[in-house]
């Protein structure tokens, strides 16, 4: 099925004021036409540039509009050429369609010229199909008709900032996005089939509208679900239980032990809607509702041994678990007490690590500051070779587990326990071991507070953890 989607330019994707405010502000000045703001300017976008003259100059507008538009371009092409910038996000929106296999176009109230130019100066070219520019003494729905009719979609929709565009919608009966983020005014846009915050709220709507429905979402715990507090706030737990009344079941995926996930569990009450639990970034998978283990992994018995002399030589930290105890040589050190602190664990000294460890264990983590283990990681990983997983989830964790366990590893095993395909699957994560799942989602999300990787590995980046961002991704592809 071919799916076309169309986007209108100037506050949609080209965010125009960067260079069009100074540059006709300025020609404006030049003429010796004063009293217009930066605001009158901006409702100027998106319009036919006789529309523009007319508002700018009236019964002067033929004297005026050759030499206005000269000095218009010689500013742009001159002191203001490097201005030209797409929203934040439009360029992560358009990799979402091309991989996801949708036609896009353009279709302005411009030359083809500017059109190409912009589009150009943008570098957005290589995700843009289709160009259609203005047809001259007609209006935007007529230039909109000529795309449709050339491209011949199965489906179509129109994305943009103005009135116009969604008039050009509706008369041509497809489906309207009003981007929130432009110029226009939300009263112009009453009836829009969706509404955007941001160039990327187009990844949830068509996700929502065009994708399997979400059956599964994974969730990452610190830095995702819960706030700089450790908490999950009021909002985001009543969408959450929304949801899963709604039939979708919560993974909490996290490097956290077992026994510090149990009470998020609780708090959401995975046991009632028959969640799961992936602790030890996948070394273990529980059942919330039978408590059944589905899945585990231990590292080797010799390797806790192995990394207590890793750790020794350089002069990191190091832990592992045993119930509600983390095990340690080094009780006072800030990064285990930070680790013990967030999985509400006592702190279990002992005096030799390496022989107490005697007990099958999922994870140890090193710990350091971020700078110095970003040193420490590589040397670590050729000590062992391709024999452990081993990678950071903060920049002063250092965890290791056993070979080929990480979230997505894992959260492929549930998928083949519970018969479901990955495209039923949300991931949401911000940090270096969420990387995988995200990857493997059906649709994968990174926290705004996420680490530049995650982000740059994620479909969709969801407002922050202090923003109740898993609560917003919800609400557009579930409830």
């Amino acid at each position: 099925m071919k799916k076309l989607i169309v986007f209108d330019l100037d506050g949609t994707l080209n965010k125009i004021e960067n260079y069009a405010v100074p540059s006709m502000l300025s020609s404006l000045k030049d003429l010796g036409i004063e009293g217009f703001t930066e605001e009158d300017v901006k409702k100027t976008f998106g319009a036919k540039d006789e529309d523009t003259e007319a508002f700018f100059f009236g019964s002067r507008a033929k004297e005026l509009t050759p030499v206005f538009w000269k000095k218009v371009n010689e500013y742009v092409e001159g002191p203001l050429r490097n201005s030209y910038a797409t929203y934040e996000g439009t360029e992560k929106m358009l990799q979402w369609l091309k991989k996801e296999g949708y036609m896009t176009a353009v279709c302005s109230n411009s030359s083809i010229d500017y059109i190409t130019k912009t589009v150009e100066r943008l570098g957005i070219g290589e995700y843009i199909d289709e160009l259609q520019e203005t047809v001259p003494g007609a209006k935007k729905q007529d230039s909109l008709k000529l795309l449709i009719d050339r491209v011949s979609p199965d489906e179509a929709l129109m994305v943009g900032d103005r009135y116009f565009d969604k008039v050009a919608a509706d008369m041509n009966h497809i489906p309207f996005a009003a981007c929130l983020y432009g110029y226009g005014d939300e009263k112009e846009f009453e009836g829009a089939d969706v509404y955007l915050n941001t160039p990327m709220d187009l990844i949830l709507y068509l996700w929502k509208k065009d994708k399997k429905p979400c059956r599964l979402l994974a969730l990452d715990l610190d830095g995702t679900l819960t706030n700089s507090q450790k908490e999950i706030t009021p909002h985001t737990k009543d969408v959450l239980m929304k949801m899963q009344e709604a039939g979708v079941r919560i993974i909490l995926a996290s490097g956290r032990p077992v026994y510090g996930i149990m009470p998020i569990a609780k708090q959401l009450k995975l046991e009632q809607y028959g969640g799961y639990i992936l602790a030890f970034n996948g070394g273990r998978i529980i059942d919330c509702k039978t408590g059944d283990i589905l899945f585990s992994k231990d590292l080797p018995a010799d390797v806790p041994a192995k990394l207590m002399a890793q750790a020794k030589k350089y002069n990191t930290s190091i832990v592992t678990y045993e119930n509600a105890d983390l095990i340690t040589e080094m009780p006072d050190d800030v990064y285990v007490n930070k680790e013990a602190f967030i999985n509400k664990m006592n702190v279990k000294c002992v005096d030799d690590f390496a022989s107490y460890v005697d007990f099958p264990v999922n994870k140890c983590i090193l710990m350091a500051d971020g700078d110095y283990l970003a040193e420490v990681e590589p040397k670590v990983k050729a000590a062992f070779g391709d024999e452990l997983s081993i990678y950071r989830s903060e920049p002063f964790f250092l965890e290791v587990m056993a070979k080929n366990i990480d979230k997505a590893e894992s959260l492929g095993k549930l998928l083949e326990i519970l018969n479901l395909d990955r495209e039923v699957l949300v991931a949401c994560g911000d940090g270096h071991n969420d990387c995988s799942m995200i990857q493997f989602a059906g649709l994968g999300v990174c926290m705004s507070n996420g680490q530049p990787p995650v982000k740059e590995a994620a479909d969709y980046i969801a407002p922050s953890n202090d923003e109740d961002g898993v609560a917003y991704v919800v609400e557009h592809i579930v409830l």
